[in-house]
């Protein structure tokens, strides 16, 4: 359980630098990189598990996160400037305040993510039953991937029409909508892949 306390960190932190790249709508920046990141950790993760169990999980998914965060710093370091006489919104106290609910919320988020295999852990599963655990809840992720493209897409847009209540209405039900027909389409198509357990 302890080793697996600071993934839950560095995933917040990375996942902020690039949610900055969501803001300004800017996502095709980074979703190759990021999913070109993803394909090899998940190829690592595979061989990690296959031979050192819950070890070589929580090692691939350190080894990940670590990996992420070093890109999303990469990207935003252009950005970021701690020189004084920039203004007042873009002060580094601003911005922390600004963040810190942000960053409050992604290490949540981040914290339920893992939150199952803390649970298994606590009560003593095997730890070869533990690294295929972690192996099956990332073999789910390709199912969420367009959804999670749509709502990165989304938000932003979202924003945009804070000030228009009907343009805004219009556009989260058709977002609603089109969420719904890929998450149920996913979900029927992970269901034909797996088949009966």
């Amino acid at each position: 359980v302890r080793a697996l306390v600071w993934i839950v960190v560095i995933s917040a932190c990375s996942r902020t630098t690039l949610s900055y790249f969501q803001g300004i709508k800017d996502v095709r920046r980074v979703s190759v990189l990021t999913a070109a990141l993803s394909l090899g950790s998940f190829t690592l993760t595979v061989l990690a598990v296959g031979q050192f169990g819950l070890k070589g999980w929580i090692f691939a998914r350190y080894l990940a996160e670590a990996m992420l965060l070093a890109l999303s710093f990469i990207l935003v370091r252009e950005f970021v400037s701690f020189h004084p006489g920039l203004p007042e919104r873009y002060s580094l106290r601003s911005l922390l305040l600004l963040a810190s609910p942000i960053t409050l919320s992604l290490i949540a988020r981040a914290g339920l993510d893992n939150l199952g295999m803390v649970a298994l852990t606590w009560h003593g599963l095997p730890t070869k039953e533990l690294g295929y655990y972690g192996l099956s809840t990332l073999l789910t992720m390709p199912l969420l991937l367009v959804p999670g493209a749509l709502s990165s897409l989304a938000l932003p847009r979202l924003v945009e029409r804070i000030s228009q209540p009907e343009e805004l209405r219009r556009f989260f039900h058709k977002i609603i909508k089109f969420g719904l027909i890929t998450t149920v389409a996913s979900s029927l198509i992970g269901m034909v892949l797996v088949g009966p357990v």
